[in-house]
């Protein structure tokens, strides 16, 4: 189940941007951590959850779109992570304007999952 945490700043990334990264994002990301051959590492958009910030004054941060993708750590997963966060980035260059600086950062780590 990853955990998908979005960083903006609304002066610069509008709630119309933010919408069409979200509507393709879930998906993009499902398909590129996805594990087809490990049953606990296949991943399904519906598996995903995102959550929007914006950024105040307080926030130190150059870039006015954080992506931050927590993810559970497999080593099929770790073995090219780098290749998988490069087609997030390709897959978002589509949805996002050209304009909008930003980052992807993936990052694996031992979890656990329960819905109540």
């Amino acid at each position: 189940m990853p955990l998908i945490h979005i960083y903006r700043k609304a002066s610069i990334v509008s709630d119309a941007e933010i919408t069409r990264i979200t509507a393709k994002l879930a998906e993009i990301v499902a398909q590129a951590l996805d594990i087809p051959e490990l049953q606990e590492g296949k991943l399904t958009a519906g598996d995903i959850e995102i959550i929007v910030h914006d950024q105040t004054y307080l926030s130190v941060s150059n870039a006015p779109l954080c992506i931050i993708i927590h993810a559970n750590d497999y080593p099929e997963r770790r073995a090219n992570l780098k290749e998988r966060t490069r087609q997030i980035v390709s897959r978002l260059e589509i949805t996002r304007k050209s304009t909008t600086h930003g980052f992807v950062w993936v990052q694996l780590i031992p979890s656990s999952f329960i819905e109540f």
